[in-house]
This record gives C-alpha cells, structure tokens and sequence, in this order.
C-alpha cells in the first residue's frame, strides 16, 4: 500500500466523520468512534504534573524559605528533590524526618481528619470507662 492511498483514505474517513458529526443521529456513533480511538492514545496527562498544596506555619514557611534563599535554592526543585528521595529511599528519608514529624491535625475542610480524631477519641474515652470499671471491681 502507498503512502498516498493511506494518507487518501485518511482524509475519506476524516471527511465521512465530520459529515457523521454534523449528522445529529450519528452523534451517539461518534462520540463512541470518538472514544474509542482516544483510548488507544497515549494521553498527555498521563506524565502532567499534578498540584500539590499544603498549608504550613507563616513563620515556619519564612524560615525555611529564607534558609533555601540563603543557599540559592528554590522551594519548587527542593520540594521535587524530596519526593525522589522518598519514592527512591523511603526508610532512610523517613527516619530523618521522623524527629520533625507534625502531630495529626485535623486541617479546615479535611472531613476524614475530623472523623478519625473524633473515633480516636471515642475509642479512648471507651478504653479510659473499662479501665475505670476494673478498677472499681477490684
């Protein structure tokens, strides 16, 4: 087969698939058409970068800003620098984080924080009630 008759019969088809679109019957056929021909290509938001916010301190985020300024550095590739380290070597990075790890916080609008902490206090509520009620059996 020729370049020419494959390019050809690629501008037939494209040129039959605007006219199906156009054709509001055919719209059920080519959003399907449509759909199937996406999903054998690679998307380019397959490798995006996504978004990743975080709420810290002020001061905290001064502090560390001004100490990666000071060695001219920037918080986006120290920020990318960290989470390689951690995909790469986790139990080392995670044992020299461990000592600065925050304490569980339920942060404004994390409904599952809420809920967890609200559970860990019923559970130690309860836990605190039994232990009370060996004691006075006793």
């Amino acid at each position: 087969m020729s370049p020419l008759s494959t390019v050809a019969k690629l501008k037939a088809s494209s040129a039959f698939l605007v006219a199906s679109h156009q054709d509001s019957r055919c719209d059920s056929w080519w959003l399907a058409t449509k759909d199937a021909i996406l999903a054998g290509m690679p998307s380019a938001h397959d490798e995006a970068e996504t978004h990743l916010n975080v709420r810290v301190l002020r001061t905290l985020k001064k502090n560390a800003l001004n100490e990666l300024w000071n060695r001219g550095l920037q918080v986006r590739p120290f920020v990318i620098a960290c989470l390689t380290l951690l995909a790469k070597s986790p139990v080392v990075f995670l044992e020299i984080l461990e000592p600065h790890w925050p304490d569980r916080k339920a942060y404004r609008g994390g409904q599952a924080a809420v809920n967890r902490i609200r559970a860990e206090k019923a559970a130690a509520a309860l836990s605190a009630a039994s232990t009370q009620d060996e004691a006075a059996s006793r």
